[in-house]
Parts: structure tokens; C-alpha cells; sequence
């Protein structure tokens, strides 16, 4: 219960509440702040942080809305009596470059957070629908050729060349891809984190569903490689990898685990002999022109790198031109990624709240979110709630679903 306040300069009482501290501790820890970093987003002193994390006291409802806002957790988690038993990251996490978690940004750290909280309100407007998910019936050995596997992997999707080939842009083509992997019961969301940082992870515990979460602040072009990178780590069998790990040390596992998904991607996204039965494939390896190169992207709907991987996989380029090559591909991506910065603030920080919404929550389960809507199971306030936006917007995102479907 609220404990009386102190008395403002208009007389009237601020609600306080005690909080524990191991509570405002784990909360802060969660979102992987250190003490002084929680005390500037709050605006007040460390050692006043550093007093409520070691002994109960009073704190104002105003001001632990702002601690509340801060750590994004919900005002009722502060009203716990403990901290909850409850790890920072799931067990199943997994980034594509495998970083270390205690390195992680606050940013990272709630996509996790969300991307988990969307698996389990999937399961849960399952269950309202008496529905079972759908769980994803592949699975790939490292034994196995990645591009034999790349090859079937396309065989069971069905889809054929020509249908990348006639997608509109790389902005269709990942639509397109995203909508291939949720046919198969692969959850997959778009968050933003620091691009530097990482560029997708998944979360492959199949006590529930498995999901792939991207990075909005990456190109198409990339987000469609980690999408195939990430859901070929969803498929390997654990059983091969464990026994990987056992032979030849975690570190060295990783290594081949990596490079067996890369492998996997390049090939399903630009098959051998497509590649180089083309035209202008032929043409950039005697002359490598740029012109060339740039036709191959738009074609495939992939970035230049990944063209320039595949011809080093298949034997075509040497390592040295493949890494000059790559750090010039680099510093132009880099250079495209101010611009669009640039772009951004002079747009003012104009927000389409949406659309950031419904690639958060992905079209599998806004699909699912809809027609629990629709039959009764589930109202619009509690929709609003999840998804973290007003009701206003519910119609927005339904237009933008539906959109997606035409």
C-alpha cells in the first residue's frame, strides 16, 4: 500500500511506496546499466541509486514511474516482495555472432526481453483459439552439405528462381522471405539494436515456438542473410552440434557452426549453377566491374557481399580480392548508413508507431492476434497493452497486415 508523503509546497500529499532493493537492483542490472548510467537517465545522484539498492525506503509514485520508464518494466514489478527468479537472457538465446551477453547494450537486452514475452503470448492466443503451433518439421545434420541442404531447404518452400527474380526490391524480397520462414511455424520479429553490436539472434528452445529476431537498423539485403543464417541455426540438430562442441572445443565449434550457416544462406539465396550460368556473373569475374556486380544484388536481391562470398566459396575469386573487395563494400555501406541517419533527424524523429509495432510482433502473430480479436478472445485494451501503442492504432496495423496478404 502507498505510504503517506511528504507534504508539497501546495499542501498536497505525494504518494511514496517502499520498494525493495534487491527488486530496483535486478531491474537495474536486467537492462544492463551500471550505477552511474541509471542515475543520469534518472537524473539524480549515484549514491542516491546506491541507497535504494541497499536498504528499503520510501520512494514517490512520481519518481518511480520515471525508474519504472527507465528500466521499462511495469510499475506492479516494483511492488514485488523479491526479485523475480527469472534470467536475463533465455537459455535458447543465440546471436548470430555469438557475442558475449554481459556486453550487451540496454537496447539488446529488451529486444531479448520482447522477442521472449512474443513467444509466449503467441502460445497463449493458441490456446484461446484451441490451437496447436505449428512446429517446423526440418532439420539439417553438419554432416550434411549446406548446399545440398540449400537446394531441398528451397525444393520444400517452393520457392523457384524466377520468383526471387521477379520480387520488386530487396524492401519486397524480405517481406517475401519472412513470409516463407512463418510458413514453416519460425516466429520472426524486427527490433531495433545498435548494428555494431549484432544483426539478428534466435531463440531455439522448442518448448516453444522458434523465433528469429532481426535488426531494423540493418539494410533488407542483410536482414535477408541473417534470416537465412539464423533459421538454419534453428534446424541443425543440438545432438550434432553437442558432439561438435565435445570433439573439437566451443571455440572451434562455433567457428564451423558459422561457417556452415553462412554456407547454407549464400547457397539458398544464390544457388550454384544459377550464379554462374549468368551472364553478368561471367562478365564481372573477367572484368569486375561494379555495373556488373550491381546487377547480380539486384537480381538475387542480396547484397554484393554475399555474390562476392559465393564466388569465393565456388572457387571463382581469390581470399585477397575478396577481402579488398569487402572493406570497400564496407565503408560504403557505412557511408549509406549516415546518409540515412542524416535523413532520419532532418525528418524531425517522425515515428511510424504502427509499423514499428507490427514488425516487433511480426505477421504470424498479429495474424493470430487479429483473429483472436475478432472472435472475442482477446479485447482491444489488453491488444493495445501488449503491442504497447494506443487503440487508435489496432486499425493501422490490421491495414498494414492486410496489406502485406494482397
Amino acid at each position: 500500500m502507498p505510504h503517506r508523503g511528504k507534504m508539497c509546497r501546495m499542501g498536497i500529499r505525494t504518494p511514496e511506496i517502499k520498494v525493495k532493493p534487491d527488486v530496483l537492483k535486478w531491474a537495474r542490472e536486467a537492462m544492463g546499466f551500471d550505477v552511474p548510467t541509471a542515475a543520469k537517465k534518472l537524473s539524480i545522484k549515484p549514491t542516491l541509486v546506491s541507497d535504494w539498492e541497499q536498504k528499503e525506503q520510501p520512494i514517490s509514485i512520481a519518481r518511480l514511474r520515471k525508474v519504472a520508464n527507465v528500466y521499462k518494466r511495469s510499475l506492479a514489478v516494483f511492488l514485488l516482495p523479491n526479485a523475480p527468479h527469472v534470467a536475463t537472457f533465455p537459455p535458447d538465446f543465440r546471436t548470430l555472432d555469438s557475442v558475449k551477453t554481459d556486453t550487451l547494450s540496454p537496447e539488446t537486452r529488451l529486444a531479448i526481453r520482447k522477442a521472449q514475452r512474443n513467444r509466449e503470448f503467441f502460445i497463449e492466443l493458441l490456446e484461446s483459439l484451441n490451437q496447436k503451433y505449428k512446429r517446423a518439421d526440418v532439420s539439417f545434420s553438419l554432416e550434411d552439405s549446406p548446399s545440398d541442404l540449400a537446394a531441398k531447404f528451397r525444393k520444400k518452400v517452393g520457392v523457384e528462381l524466377k520468383t526471387q527474380f521477379g520480387w520488386d526490391d530487396k524492401a519486397a524480397a524480405l517481406k517475401e522471405w519472412i513470409s516463407v520462414v512463418e510458413s514453416l511455424g519460425i516466429l520472426v520479429f524486427q527490433m531495433p539494436m545498435p548494428i555494431k553490436e549484432l544483426r539478428a539472434f534466435c531463440l531455439r528452445d522448442r518448448s516453444l515456438p522458434l523465433a528469429v529476431v532481426l535488426n531494423t537498423k540493418d539494410d533488407p539485403h542483410g536482414r535477408i542473410f541473417s534470416l537465412l543464417h539464423e533459421v538454419s541455426h534453428l534446424l541443425i540438430k543440438q545432438s550434432d552440434i553437442d558432439r561438435l562442441t565435445a570433439r573439437k572445443g566451443e571455440a572451434e565449434g562455433h567457428k564451423i557452426v558459422e561457417w556452415f550457416a553462412n554456407s547454407f544462406a549464400g547457397s539458398f539465396l544464390v544457388p550454384e549453377i544459377s550464379l554462374l550460368e549468368d551472364r553478368y556473373a561471367k562478365r564481372y569475374l573477367e572484368t569486375k566491374s561494379d555495373g556488373d556486380l550491381a546487377r547480380l544484388r539486384g537480381l538475387y536481391k542480396v547484397s554484393p557481399e554475399v555474390i562476392l562470398r559465393r564466388f569465393l566459396e565456388l572457387g571463382r575469386i581469390t581470399e585477397k580480392e575478396y577481402r579488398e573487395k569487402k572493406i570497400l563494400l564496407e565503408q560504403e555501406m557505412d557511408r549509406y548508413r549516415e546518409r540515412q541517419e542524416k535523413k532520419n533527424k532532418e525528418k524531425g524523429g517522425f515515428r511510424n508507431v504502427s509499423m514499428e509495432s507490427f514488425q516487433r510482433a511480426g505477421p504470424l502473430l498479429t495474424g493470430k492476434t487479429f483473429t483472436a480479436m475478432n472472435e472475442g478472445r482477446i479485447a482491444g485494451a489488453d491488444v493495445a497493452r501488449f503491442y504497447e501503442i494506443k487503440q487508435t492504432h489496432i486499425a493501422k496495423i490490421k491495414t498494414i497486415l492486410d496489406k502485406r496478404k494482397t
